[in-house]
């Protein structure tokens, strides 16, 4: 497949030299969903910078940055435009890359393999020479960008995919990441479920790639827990929804939840399918906090409620699907700091580089802008990697640009790498290299819980960095106020605290607790009530004829049982 994709790049890449990668001329990444004029088309999509005086008559050293204005992720890219013009504009005014000014050019990926493949085709191959690519947010979209990116002998470092195949270096050479991998987020799902004492799990799993492989690490880390006696999970049952729309399977997984008493639940699904999941349970009244649901794989807007309530495939109204989703977990890639910590590179605090960002999208169609702190910071924290990488291949190896853009030169840029190292506004960065680990990174990830108005759902619940999870606010599992867990502290009051249980309280008569299954129903023959640990036989002469009895039936006048267990009565013989 790799070698079909290559082939293809060798026919386009000469009629692609005299494209030019455009950015779009109106963007409309509004509040109110108006078209404004794009920032940076009229410039040739390029970032405007003030100049810096001691740069004057400085070579120019040119990087692609390529993610969506368009497709899945929607106009990804206006929304962290601010961020990545600050970051060229803190670059300009420092003290890095002396005698070079570094330029940025803007592209649409359009979050597919085809428009990434020609957004890089286009940009590579027309003039001026880009010498690094800061591209792209969509996993596939990374992978076929870094085959063609093999033509041009330029680094590619992304800001946002997450599929942790991209840290085969073999498979995807001369790769750097800035967002940790879907790993991450599942480790920190799984970390938070232990907190919480949670044992016994159904999950539920989408068709994406990213979604099967999330939920592939989760189980294995689970197995490792029951082999070596450290945990004692218990995975209930893995539902499958194959497709999207496919309200079938929706139904199949919630009827499983109800089947097993499975309360605590992790989904690796996508928005669209997870709504649609959220919109069966509501149906079957699995509301929190009897039972939970946790994602570990898979974006969720903030906005989800609105813009997936009253579809085909997910009929419930906005207050239904809202109240179905409350208390929904998810973990996902860590926002911008803004604390009064200073950026390791730039020197500027974070509290002022999350202002300024906030401020300049805000201001976009006359103050209707919308922004973006999840993705902003791995824009600004990418650019710096390539200034910081550039610098070093350049300033301190005393080499000129004309060295740049050759296989040697990637090479080493690579190398360099793997040895930055430095406080980002996505937290630490740096590039792992022990095998387990070799190519991810670092970094934070964000715990949300769905509990805000329908139009912002998920509030910040805590950061996980490698020293541990740290609490931002209070776990809130129902809009019941007594369900919840003090954790504003920065940890949380398991002890007096509100945690959902991971089965039922009591089993009704007729049915018994088995761990693996829930509330079981007896068999016939059998019995069960007041809570007993196990179902009972019927004596000689009594009778149960009906699965989840709750008591036996004497045998009628001129009818006998001669053994126990009996689902029926005989006639006494003449």
């Amino acid at each position: 497949m790799a070698v079909k994709r290559l082939c293809s790049i060798l026919l386009v890449v000469s009629l692609a030299v005299v494209a030019r990668a455009t950015c779009p001329a109106h963007c409309t990444a509004t509040s109110n969903n108006a078209a404004w004029p794009c920032r940076y088309h009229s410039n040739g999509c390029q970032v405007t910078v003030a100049a810096n005086p001691a740069r004057v008559g400085a070579a120019d050293v040119n990087v692609a940055v390529i993610s969506p204005y368009s497709g899945g992720l929607g106009e990804l890219m206006t929304m962290v435009e601010p961020a990545i013009a600050a970051a060229a504009q803190d670059v300009e005014n420092s003290n890095f890359l002396p005698g070079f000014r570094m330029n940025l050019f803007l592209g649409d990926s359009k979050c597919s393999v085809p428009g990434a493949t020609q957004a890089t085709i286009e940009t590579l191959a027309t003039s001026p020479t880009k010498h690094a690519l800061l591209a792209d947010s969509c996993s596939a979209a990374c992978e076929a960008m870094n085959d063609a990116t093999q033509f041009f002998n330029v680094l590619q470092v992304s800001p946002g995919c997450i599929s942790e195949s991209l840290s085969d270096s073999a498979r995807y050479p001369y790769f750097t990441r800035m967002a940790p991998s879907y790993r991450f987020n599942v480790q920190t799902l799984y970390e938070f479920t232990k907190l919480m004492g949670f044992q016994r799990v159904g999950i539920v799993v989408g068709y994406r790639s990213i979604n099967t492989l999330g939920v592939d690490f989760l189980t294995s880390l689970m197995r490792d827990d029951v082999a070596e006696g450290r945990y004692n999970w218990t995975v209930l049952f893995t539902a499958q929804i194959t497709s999207t729309g496919n309200i079938e399977d929706a139904q199949s997984a919630a009827e499983e939840i109800e089947r097993k008493d499975s309360r605590i639940n992790i989904m690796g699904l996508y928005q669209t399918e997870g709504a649609m999941f959220l919109c069966q349970t509501h149906g079957r009244n699995l509301l929190s906090p009897s039972y939970t649901f946790m994602i570990a794989s898979g974006w969720w807007n903030p906005s989800f409620i609105l813009e997936r309530s009253g579809a085909s495939d997910c009929p419930c109204t906005v207050t239904e699907l809202h109240r179905a989703a409350y208390g929904v977990i998810a973990a996902d890639r860590g926002p911008m700091l803004n604390t009064q910590d200073v950026h390791g590179l730039s020197g500027r605090s974070f509290a002022d580089i999350y202002g300024n960002y906030t401020e300049e999208c805000l201001s976009f169609g006359n103050g209707t802008g919308v922004c973006n702190h999840q993705w902003a910071g791995y824009f600004y924290d990418g650019v710096w990697l390539i200034a910081s990488i550039l610098h070093a291949f350049l300033t301190d190896g005393n080499r000129s640009v004309a060295d740049l853009a050759t296989p040697a030169a990637r090479q080493a840029l690579e190398a360099l790498s793997l040895q930055v190292d430095f406080a980002g506004t996505t937290g630490r960065v740096r590039q792992f290299s022990s095998p387990d680990l070799e190519g991810d990174r670092d970094g934070v990830i964000l715990l949300r819980q769905a509990g805000g108005p329908p139009e912002s759902t998920f509030n910040q619940l805590a950061y996980r960095t490698e020293t541990g999870i740290l609490f931002q606010t209070d776990v809130v599992w129902s809009p019941d106020s007594a369900h919840r867990i003090s954790c504003s502290s920065g940890t949380c009051d398991l002890v007096n605290g509100f945690r959902p249980a991971d089965r039922s309280s009591s089993c009704p008569d007729g049915r018994v607790w088995i761990n693996e299954q829930g509330c079981s129903e007896c068999p016939q023959g059998e019995f069960a009530s007041n809570q007993m640990a196990q179902c009972e036989p019927c004596s000689i002469g009594s009778f149960a004829s009906a699965t989840g009895s709750a008591s036996c039936q004497l045998c009628s006048a001129g009818r006998y049982s001669s053994v126990a267990r009996a689902s029926s009565c005989a006639n006494c013989p003449t």
